[in-house]
């Protein structure tokens, strides 16, 4: 069975849309590093926060909630130039 690569995928769409042709290679590495280095900080967060319960849980429910308005106010703020 061969294992979809989600995070390679998410990384080569941001890639696309973010970064200019004229980037450095330097440039290219760095933020590849900086978004893997997000993904893996967010994976340990869902793996630390999430309920051990088999079932969904409001608590499950609150950690989105509260990742979702953490990012929705990043990108407010990104918008504002911050």
């Amino acid at each position: 069975m061969t294992r979809r690569k989600l995070i390679a995928e998410q990384w080569a769409s941001f890639e696309r849309a973010v970064l200019p042709a004229s980037a450095s290679a330097i440039q290219r590495q760095e933020m590849r590093r900086a978004f893997y280095g997000g993904a893996a900080s967010m994976f340990d967060v869902l793996l630390k926060n999430v309920s051990d319960s088999p079932e969904h849980t409001p608590e499950d429910d609150a950690l989105g909630y509260d990742i979702q308005a953490e990012l929705d106010d990043y990108v407010k703020r990104l918008g504002k130039g911050f």
